[in-house]
């Protein structure tokens, strides 16, 4: 019998009557007959299965289509088939390279920083060894004080700035003109008009009135002798010197941002993180709190120290008016006699104090002082030196390195 062939005899049908069921046998047959034929033809062309009706393969199910068709045999060669059909070969294409997310995005063998697509923008930095020092983080060199971290690097690390800060400069210091103060003198009486002989001196004349010592010499007191006049009391207000550039700020100030993703394809002490960009510096840095050296070996060789804030203790020291030069006074002492005119009363003598001596003609009795008021002048100044120094408080060490 061959397989396929309709189980009919004619011939005997028009000898005998049909019988109810042969039709049925007759097929039950001929798939028995074909069960039995199939392993003998897969013995004969070697066939381990057949698949009969699959649809075509699309996606996963293409790759493994394609691993049965290299697989066709048996032993090691269906083997390396199977592996070779694991391989996509069709269906969805593969994403882009995410550079950070250690997966083989594109399919190409390459993960992350090993990937030519993540050449440009990704780099590996390699991890601190030692303890205390944060993973590859970014700077943001004079930042103002309302620019946030953001983008691939969105976390705030620290912010804070540099020293040193200069002094401060101190404003000029200033006197003013002198005011205040009195005119003063002392007069020397003598008993001869020429002012020699017997002398006494008087108490530091002022406007009040002064009677004549005592006792009085026999001749008399009749000479006057009156001492230059000078300033008393007379000052000056300083002024200025205040700091300048107070309160204290970072002339360069430092934003440190970190919290980037970080990707694989880098071995196992780095990791592959996005190269900086402006604005940031074009370098990576560490962090790690307090004044410290850069860790070894010196992949982060670039040194800053940073502070988080001020303490300023700057300042100017004291402006100081000194000595008065300069000042001029008027005055005079105006002397009565007789000797026995005790009261100042009656017409004066003027005694000039830039006489050398004053002939009285005659016994004095009483005295006084005629002062004018101190004018002019001027006062020497000094102060106003910038001292102090600005500290700073919470340090903070970064060390930096550019991307290879």
């Amino acid at each position: 019998m061959l397989c396929g062939m309709s189980i009919h005899d004619p011939q005997r049908r028009r000898s005998r009557a049909p019988r109810r069921g042969a039709g049925r046998a007759g097929v039950l047959w001929c798939f028995a007959a074909l069960v039995c034929a199939v392993p003998a033809c897969n013995a004969v062309f070697g066939i381990d299965r057949l698949d009969y009706g699959a649809a075509s393969p699309t996606g996963a199910a293409a790759a493994a289509g394609t691993a049965g068709a290299a697989g066709l045999g048996s032993g090691a060669g269906a083997a390396a088939g199977g592996a070779a059909g694991a391989q996509p070969t069709g269906g969805t294409n593969p994403g882009a390279e995410i550079c950070t997310n250690g997966i083989d995005d594109d399919g190409n063998g390459d993960i992350d920083c090993m990937d030519p697509a993540c050449f440009s923008g990704f780099a590996c930095a390699a991890r601190p060894t030692a303890l205390g020092w944060s993973d590859a983080a970014v700077v943001f060199w004079n930042a103002s004080s309302d620019v946030q971290c953001a983008g691939a690097w969105p976390i705030e690390l620290f912010r804070g700035g540099v020293l040193p800060i200069a002094p401060p400069s101190c404003a000029d210091c200033s006197c003013s003109a002198p005011t205040g103060g009195q005119c003063i003198s002392s007069v020397t009486i003598w008993d001869t008009s020429g002012c020699t002989g017997q002398q006494a001196q008087l108490p530091e004349p002022d406007s009040a009135c002064h009677p004549r010592p005592d006792p009085m010499p026999a001749n008399g007191w009749d000479g006057f002798t009156g001492a230059a006049i000078s300033v008393s009391g007379r000052s000056c207000q300083a002024g200025g010197g205040a700091p300048n550039g107070l309160p204290a700020s970072f002339t360069t100030t430092a934003l440190v941002c970190g919290g980037t993703e970080a990707g694989g394809g880098c071995g196992d002490s780095a990791d592959c993180v996005p190269r900086p960009a402006s604005p940031y510096d074009p370098q990576w840095c560490i962090m790690a709190s307090g004044v410290q050296a850069c860790p070894a070996p010196g992949v982060y060789s670039d040194q800053h120290i940073l502070y988080g804030g001020l303490l300023d203790g700057r300042g100017c020291t004291a402006c100081v008016c000194g000595a008065k030069t300069g000042a001029d006074c008027s005055g005079e002492t105006l002397a009565y006699t007789p000797e026995t005119n005790l009261n100042c009363t009656g017409t004066p003598q003027h005694v000039s104090h830039s006489v050398a001596c004053v002939d009285m003609n005659g016994n004095v009795g009483s005295y006084h002082f005629a002062p004018g008021s101190p004018t002019g002048g001027a006062c020497a100044v000094s102060g106003g030196a910038p001292t102090g120094a600005v500290t700073g408080t919470g340090p903070m060490t970064i060390c930096c390195t550019v991307p290879s």
